[in-house]
């Protein structure tokens, strides 16, 4: 950004109490940024203007430093209050219904000595909130503020949307995992309703009762078993349970049994 014109201030923070600034405005982006110099308040205040949809309020963001997006590091654009290092941003503002500072939900992060963020303690708010309201309100009595709200406007379209673009691809990403999701079941889905299409397998007519040869190897005497066959119709396996077993005329011997064998398809 090129910051130009710059303008010796005091920001009025509340009655009686101002704090030096230095204020200088970018015609390019219409960004106006107010380094702050006191004491135990100093850094960076940049105010971005923004337009509402379908309304005339004029808006601001105030962003805490130049480089907020910078790792945790310390710079010297880095707002401090007292100690504590602050960052982040407020907003947005309604330029001509600012609220009071005791009002105002500055918001902001404190940055750790370990750093890590923190909100900021509630006595930083609240200087942090006197101090946003003060850009703001200085802001609002620029006789160019128009111009730079024109500027902004501008400068926004001319940018590329990478929040809403990343947005998008990651939606994007996600709804074609579930066309995937959705191919496969519809893949089992198809095959499943071949199977329930399919004509029913014909089961076969087994008889009552079977008299099956049977040669003692022992003895060498035959004999006659009977078997009554039992079909399983879910795993296809037949049953077969003998009921006797009879020898033959020319020997003497004959034995009585009650067995069972079970035989699959293949067998």
């Amino acid at each position: 950004m090129s910051f130009h014109s710059p303008t010796e201030l005091r920001l009025v923070l509340r009655q009686d109490v101002t704090v030096p600034a230095v204020g200088m405005f970018d015609r390019f982006t219409g960004h106006a940024r107010y380094q702050v110099t006191g004491d135990e308040i100093r850094g960076t205040f940049i105010v971005v203007p923004e337009t509402a949809p379908g309304s005339d309020t004029c808006l601001v963001r105030v962003v805490y430093g130049d480089h907020p997006q910078t790792p945790q590091r310390e710079r010297v654009d880095e707002p401090r209050i007292r100690r504590t290092r602050v960052r982040g941003e407020c907003g947005p503002l309604a330029v001509d219904a600012l609220p009071d500072a005791s009002r105002l939900d500055a918001r902001g992060q404190w940055v750790r000595s370990d750093g890590t963020l923190r909100p900021v303690p509630r006595s930083t708010a609240r200087s942090l909130a006197e101090v946003v309201r003060a850009v703001v309100a200085h802001w609002a009595t620029r006789p160019n503020r128009f111009g730079l709200v024109r500027a902004a406007a501008r400068h926004a379209q001319q940018q590329p949307d990478t929040p809403s673009q990343a947005a998008r691809e990651a939606v994007e990403r996600e709804l074609e995992s579930i066309r995937a999701q959705i191919r496969q079941h519809w893949s089992v889905l198809q095959e499943l309703e071949a199977v329930a299409q399919a004509d029913t397998p014909t089961l076969p007519v087994l008889p009552p009762l079977l008299h099956i040869d049977y040669l003692d190897p022992i003895s060498g005497s035959t004999g006659i078993l009977s078997a009554r066959p039992r079909l399983n119709p879910c795993d296809g396996t037949i049953t077969y349970t003998v009921t006797g077993a009879h020898g033959c005329a020319e020997t003497s011997r004959s034995a009585r049994c009650a067995s069972a064998a079970t035989l699959s398809p293949e067998g």
